[in-house]
């Protein structure tokens, strides 16, 4: 508004959407003060940035391995992994024994292993076993780790036994499955039962536990199971079970694409039956590690009454061990109440086969309930590898529903192959998604995605229409930058971050900006824009002849011609120039006849009081 004429600026209004309709008549400009502007539900997110191309998983298996043979000479293997860096979870690997302590005597101690993301062996070339000799020594059997194996698989020493599994049989869903036994290195057995619930469609929880030991750690766990896919989405990480003897027991979770069988990593003990409880001799068989196994054959005495109870019994071997040398822990003695072993000498019977493999048998254990006298092969410990999954990549982003009320998505990304990474997305409530997985494929020269990565993800939120949102990934890179900081491998950590949403919350009118073309744009506390209105522009065929009204004003007269109204900018109209000020446009000629004017009035009125003074000073002296 003009404050000297209270004239109005015109043009043209926008609409409550900022739609600007100039094809119609103008009319006064008012801006729309308290205005409010709608919510607009989140439609798009657009990731950005780059992932690591070098993302990898942390394995170690130590950086050596001590063993002694059967004569307890010692040797140290040096184990070095080096990553291959163009390649997902891959890793060269050397095992070499330390220097002068003995050699590698047979098989191939470097190779190339391969891990998927959860840390499960899809790949060792060439693997197998190594046998390594102390120097002066005899050999030892180191069988390296195999395909499948959970968190990097684990060296078994000298391997013998029977592999263990617990088979989740007939599993179909939620129930209880068990209990199956599972025995430690040195037989004592325990019953395991699994109690699985669901957890929401095709998701399981399952919970272990132990009857003969308890659980130390992983008592719980989660995996995805359909009947025409198998198990998908297992939780990392095993079971450690410690029987009542105090040894470990480590149990690993289903494999994906398989059945639901828990695998455990130490074998089951060669069982030798001696054969009742009574005195006599008898012969027991067991093989040692070798390719291929070499027979031994061990005669034992019992000593004592035949079957009676409350005896104490003795056991000793004795004669020529067969293909094979006692070398400690050849007698010792046990009690029979009729019903369990107890009191029974705890100490190993150690062998060494002619190949030079030890042999170590347990006697038989306290509580053995069987009225048999059972000699067992022990196996060695297992060494197991350590796996720390390659680091997620975790971006957040704020998103509006129908009603302006913001929501969280986190996304995360992981990789899962060369050139392939997952990404997954929740709302941080809790509400659920749907959509809102897939898997990124990159180009192996552009760095950029190649498939479609699934979508749209969706939620909905109480009260409000459903979200709906569609992951763009379109400038979304996987390659390899230096200038960000390392992971514990030293590679640098991804740079992905700071995705782009397109909704808003409600909004409120905070200012406004006028553009060259006279647009006055509205700025909302949302930190949208919207049109609120346009300024009309005039022009004339003869401006000259515009006819002057004050100062600073015109108007159309016969001389002018008739007003064109447009936009500024548009044709030959000219453009605004919003914010500045306009030059001074007085005539100087008029204002400095006035000035003078007014300097001649003022010299008048000054001569005046001085010819009064005067006059007053006289009238005072003449009374004097």
């Amino acid at each position: 508004v003009n404050s000297a004429n209270g004239l109005k600026v015109q043009g043209w209004q926008a609409d409550v959407k900022g739609n600007i309709i100039t094809n119609t008549a103008t009319g006064s400009v008012q801006l729309p003060l308290g205005r409010t502007i709608a919510p607009i539900a989140t439609s798009k997110i657009q990731f950005q940035d780059n992932l690591n191309a070098y993302t990898n998983g942390k394995l170690s298996y130590g950086t050596s391995i001590a063993l002694t043979d059967a004569n307890q000479k010692p040797i140290t293997l040096k184990v070095e992994l080096t990553p291959v860096k163009d390649a997902f979870n891959t890793y060269n690997y050397s095992i070499v024994p330390a220097d002068g302590m003995g050699d590698v005597t047979a098989g191939v101690s470097s190779g190339t292993i391969s891990l998927d993301q959860f840390g499960v062996v899809t790949s060792i070339v060439p693997g197998g076993e190594l046998t390594v000799t102390p120097t002066g020594g005899s050999p030892i059997v180191v069988q390296l780790p195999k395909i499948n194996q959970r968190d990097g698989g684990f060296f078994n020493i000298n391997p013998v036994g029977t592999s263990q599994t617990l088979p989740l049989t007939g599993f179909n869903g939620a129930g209880t499955y068990g209990p199956m036994k599972v025995v430690d290195q040195d037989g004592n057995p325990m019953n395991l039962t699994y109690i699985v619930s669901n957890v929401g469609g095709n998701s399981y929880k399952w919970a272990v536990s132990a009857d003969g030991g308890k659980v130390l750690t992983g008592a719980t766990g989660t995996f995805d199971w359909t009947a025409s896919t198998g198990v998908s989405n297992v939780s990392e990480g095993g079971t450690i079970i410690e029987s009542n003897a105090g040894n470990s027991i480590h149990i690993e979770p289903p494999v994906n694409g398989s059945a639901v069988q828990f695998s455990v990593v130490e074998n089951a003990p060669v069982e030798a039956n001696w054969g009742g409880i009574a005195a006599g001799v008898n012969n027991l068989t067991f093989t040692d590690a070798s390719t291929p196994p070499v027979t031994v054959t061990v005669p034992v005495q019992i000593s004592g009454p035949s079957g009676a109870a409350g005896t104490t019994y003795t056991y000793n071997v004795v004669g020529p061990v067969t293909n094979g040398t006692l070398i400690s822990g050849g007698n010792g003695q046990f009690d029979w109440n009729g019903t369990a072993i107890s009191n029974a000498t705890t100490s190993k019977i150690v062998l060494k086969s002619t190949n030079g493999l030890e042999i170590d048998l347990t006697p038989p254990l306290n509580g053995e309930t069987s009225g048999n006298a059972i000699f067992r092969q022990v196996p060695a410990k297992a060494l197991l590898a350590t796996f720390k999954a390659p680091p997620e990549t975790i971006t957040s982003t704020k998103v509006y529903d129908s009603l302006g009320v913001p929501h969280t998505v986190t996304t995360k990304l992981a990789r899962t192959g060369t050139n392939q990474w997952s990404w997954n997305a929740t709302e941080d409530s809790g509400l659920p998604m749907t959509n809102a997985s897939g898997i990124l494929a990159f180009d192996t020269k552009t760095g950029y995605v190649t498939n479609t990565p699934g979508g749209p993800m969706t939620f909905t939120p109480v009260g409000a229409d459903p979200v709906n949102i569609t992951p763009d990934f379109a400038k979304a890179t996987q390659g390899f930058t230096s200038d960000v900081s390392n992971d514990e491998n030293q590679w640098p950590l991804s740079t992905f971050g700071g995705p782009i949403q397109d909704g808003y919350p409600l909004g409120t009118l905070t200012g406004y900006n006028i553009d060259n073309t006279g647009r006055i744009v509205g700025v909302f506390s949302n930190g949208m824009n919207q049109d609120l209105a346009q300024v009309a522009v005039a022009t004339f065929t003869n401006p000259g002849g515009l006819m002057r009204s004050g100062d600073t004003m015109f108007q159309e007269s016969s001389n002018s011609g008739t007003a064109t109204i447009g936009q500024a900018g548009v044709g030959d109209r000219g453009t605004i120039s919003a914010g500045t000020q306009e030059m001074s446009n007085v005539d100087l000629s008029q204002e400095f006849t006035e000035m003078i004017v007014s300097e001649r009035g003022f010299q008048a009125n000054s001569k005046i009081i001085t010819t009064s003074d005067e006059m007053l000073q006289t009238l005072v002296n003449l009374k004097q």
